[in-house]
């Protein structure tokens, strides 16, 4: 995740920092017309959603020691090994490899879409064309593996991420013509993740939760928005899927954050002091927690963030604010 120059519609210079095409010092960005800022705010909502990188483990290494293939067992250590080193190129030969073994699972399939995402952000600015066909190979890959499982959820959410990865590099504007994909992979990745018991299911449900909130937090919730593009927003259904995302997960700074956003957001619309307090409480704890995952210092950065400009909350993303609403009243076609 790199730091570089970018464009915004307007071709206003600023910078983005890995996850979203907002200002990093949290200035707000404004598009030309109603329908720029409305592609602005479905791009980045698909983009905002940026799944920090809080852990590395991957829930099959604790299946690996009873696998009765232990050739493949030594395939999957060492596709961890070498992800969690880095080296994610070398990671995707081992996981190529195992489609091979394992035609008709997904659980590779899935695997080389994170790879392959993760791939696309570690180029940073660097060769645009690249990263697209980076984040093309992803959507396959996903596209493969519900060929496989049709619920396999892991694949629909490193879909969505790849998919809400692509506007940064094409244009917001380009994002729009996708939100109804995305809301329905969000929606269908909830309703498969909650048939599943074990850890991985309850992980997975977290970050699709966590994924709606921003996504529903972010677009407008204007009423003709669903006839135009098939999805509006909806600020309450957001902060709901925000505290299920922490129920799930209380560990995570990045899932707190979408919390607190989301009652900053209420909370300065209705002046509901409950739901203010309780984002301000949220807010400083993040700020004061100990580094113990590689986000923990971003998480504590965006913290201070929100607490310098808790009216902008509506629009946060991991990278600064949008105000869409503002935007689109402040222009007309």
């Amino acid at each position: 995740m790199g730091d570089g120059p970018a464009r915004l519609l307007d071709s206003r210079p600023v910078r983005r920092h890995a996850c979203a095409m907002a200002d990093r010092g949290g200035r707000v960005v404004r598009g030309p017309v109603v329908w720029t800022a409305l592609g602005m705010g479905l791009g980045l909502a698909m983009t905002s959603a940026c799944f920090a990188n809080h852990s590395a483990a991957d829930p099959i290494l604790d299946a690996l020691d009873g696998m009765e293939d232990a050739a493949i067992a030594e395939e999957w250590r060492e596709a961890n090994r070498l992800e969690a080193a880095g080296d994610l190129p070398a990671a995707e030969t081992r996981l190529v490899g195992l489609t091979q073994r394992l035609p008709a699972s997904a659980d590779p399939q899935w695997r080389i879409a994170r790879n392959l995402y993760r791939q696309s952000k570690a180029l940073g600015d660097r060769d645009k064309e690249r990263q697209l066909a980076t984040l093309e190979r992803a959507i396959e890959a996903s596209e493969r593996g519900l060929e496989r499982d049709p619920d396999c959820a892991q694949c629909m959410l490193w879909q969505y991420a790849a998919l809400g990865r692509k506007p940064q590099l094409q244009g917001l504007l380009s994002g729009a013509g996708n939100a109804k994909t995305l809301a329905a992979l969000l929606q269908r990745g909830i309703e498969v993740s909650q048939e599943g018991s074990d850890p991985r299911s309850r992980a997975t449900l977290a970050h699709f939760y966590y994924a709606r909130a921003s996504f529903l937090r972010m677009v407008p919730d204007w009423f003709w928005l669903k006839w135009v593009f098939g999805v509006r927003g909806d600020k309450q259904q957001a902060l709901a899927d925000a505290r299920r995302a922490v129920e799930l997960d209380g560990e995570r700074g990045d899932f707190e954050l979408e919390l607190a956003a989301n009652l900053l957001c209420l909370g300065h619309r209705d002046r509901d002091e409950a739901q203010l307090a309780e984002a301000d409480e949220i807010l400083q704890r993040v700020r004061a927690q100990l580094t113990s995952q590689p986000d923990d210092n971003r998480d504590r950065e965006l913290a201070a963030m929100l607490l310098g400009n808790p009216q902008a909350a509506c629009g946060y993303s991991r990278d600064g604010f949008v105000d869409v609403d503002e935007a689109a009243r402040s222009k007309t076609p």
